[in-house]
């Protein structure tokens, strides 16, 4: 069986030498693999008591709101701080 790490894909030297980024576009583009993520944090979840689903800019966009409405919860993007342009 796949595991969520089987579908990331790694690319060197993105978006600087030495830097490995992770795609996780190629989680969303598989069926499996997507289903396996949100059941995976679910899964993570069962024992926690919440009553809303924060998703961290952008990732937590894309995973918290699937996960929100599988729970029946509801969802609060945040962004990232942005440091003040001189």
């Amino acid at each position: 069986m796949k595991k969520v790490e089987d579908y990331v894909r790694s690319i060197p030297d993105f978006p600087e030498p030495g830097i490995i980024f992770r795609d996780v576009t190629t989680i969303l583009q598989d069926a499996d693999g997507l289903q396996l993520a949100i059941d995976g944090i679910r899964e993570m979840l069962k024992d926690v008591d919440y009553d809303v689903v924060v998703g961290p800019e952008s990732r937590g966009f894309i995973f918290g709101v699937p996960v929100a409405y599988a729970e029946h919860k509801g969802f609060v993007p945040v962004r990232k701080k942005r440091e003040a342009s001189l």
